[in-house]
């Protein structure tokens, strides 16, 4: 008779069954790594795009609001001063100095405090008598002419008229500053003739708030000429992890010439 063989496995072919499912296992766990650290990328890339979104519309809405000319920066850091409403004045006090003025009612209310500026030539920043931006100023109640009075703080006198006779009431001027690897924006410190740098700006809230982390990037102004209006371009690089995960996000803005 014929031998049975014995059931069951050599020894050789269960070290080939190993590994075989050694190298199985090895790449179920090369692919499960890979599939997280993909989701987890992706997840960091969308939270940054959304930090960048963020950042960038804040600073885009205060650009379109800014008082023509007065954009400006210094690399680090883009100042603005940001305008609250407008109208068409009926009489301005140029050449004289006044203490008052009549205009068209404006389309905002809660104006009191605010100042006004007219768009010539001077600086927005000098608040200087004559200069572009009056002292403070009252609004009073529109008349049976549907007009009001404007009244300044103290005795005002502008550089030069409007062309379209438009002004504009404006806040105190705000500041975006990238500072050690940090967005910031920076509020109610007043008027400088020289643009302010991180050092000379408020250092707590809520004058100064964080808009993004683990940011690096610059800003420039192209002043308007009689072909374009002026463009204010905004780069940011953001990162996460480490810096293992990058996002460059970027915006231009045109700020009008309104005269």
């Amino acid at each position: 008779m014929r031998a049975r063989r014995a059931a069951g496995f050599t020894l050789v072919e269960m070290i080939v069954v190993m590994a075989v499912m050694g190298i199985l296992a090895v790449g179920i766990v090369f692919f499960i790594t890979n599939s997280a650290e993909g989701y987890r990328a992706t997840e960091a890339r969308q939270e940054l795009a959304g930090r960048g979104r963020f950042a960038l519309e804040r600073m885009v809405r205060m650009v379109r609001r800014a008082l023509p000319g007065s954009v400006r920066t210094n690399g680090s850091c883009l100042e603005l001063v940001p305008t609250r409403s407008g109208a068409y004045y009926l009489d301005l006090p140029v050449g004289l100095a006044a203490t008052s003025f009549q205009t068209i009612p404006p389309s905002a209310n809660g104006l009191d405090g605010s100042r006004i500026a007219v768009a010539s030539g001077a600086d927005a920043y000098t608040l200087s008598n004559p200069g572009r931006v009056s002292p403070t100023v009252n609004v009073g109640p529109v008349d049976v002419n549907q007009e009001a009075t404007v009244t300044f703080a103290a005795a005002h006198e502008f550089v030069s008229e409007s062309a379209a006779n438009r002004f504009f009431w404006v806040a105190s001027p705000v500041s975006f500053c990238i500072d050690a690897g940090n967005l910031w924006r920076y509020e109610n410190y007043g008027f400088n003739a020289v643009q302010p740098s991180v050092g000379t700006l408020p250092a707590a809230l809520p004058d100064r708030a964080l808009l993004a982390e683990n940011v690096v990037g610059s800003f420039s102004v192209a002043p308007p000429t009689l072909q374009r209006n002026a463009v204010v371009d905004m780069a940011l690089s953001m990162n996460a992890d480490g810096g293992a995960v990058d996002l460059a996000v970027s915006a231009t803005v045109q700020v009008r010439n309104v005269p």
